[in-house]
């Protein structure tokens, strides 16, 4: 009886401290981190096309997801989004690499000023290829595995049609 009851306070305490647990847990990126992060990330984009745009970070189960987002005249953010969407990549992989964070995703997103509506958004877990809307017509385009040079190829084709 001393032996089963051995056995199973020792079992009790390996189930309560989580000793043989399988699950291991995902470090939490604290608020300080984050908005280090994000300095970093919005320093870099002001360095390189003098737009101070608004940068979010927030925790992703152990990594990080970036936003990147302002509100500017249409003809601005549409001859720009492509030049703004690869700074926002740039600066996102040197803060990854600086803090040896892992990224979930990157968001870019350019709304009108005057008509809340009308935007383009481009997200990306690799910093490379992602998923692009146009939502500035009347009727929205876009897709996945779209690269920047292809937001670029796509917004100078359609500067013209707006």
């Amino acid at each position: 009886m001393k032996k089963v009851m051995t056995l199973f306070l020792v079992g009790l305490i390996l189930a309560l401290t989580g000793c043989g647990s399988k699950t291991e847990s995902v470090p939490e990126i604290g608020y300080e981190a984050r908005q280090a992060i994000g300095d970093d990330i919005t320093q870099y984009i002001q360095e390189k096309i003098g737009y101070n745009l608004n940068v979010n970070v927030l925790n992703s189960e152990g990594k990080i997801n970036v936003s990147v987002s302002q509100k500017m005249e249409p003809g601005v953010y549409f001859d720009k989004f492509a030049m703004i969407c690869e700074t926002a990549a740039a600066a996102t992989e040197v803060a990854l690499g600086k803090y040896e964070i892992e990224l979930d995703t990157l968001t870019v997103m350019v709304q009108s000023d005057i008509y809340d509506k009308y935007f383009l958004n481009w997200r990306s877990k690799d910093l490379k290829i992602g998923t692009f809307a146009d939502n500035t017509k009347d009727s929205p385009a876009g897709g996945t595995n779209y690269k920047i040079d292809d937001i670029r190829e796509y917004l100078e084709n359609n500067l013209f049609s707006r």
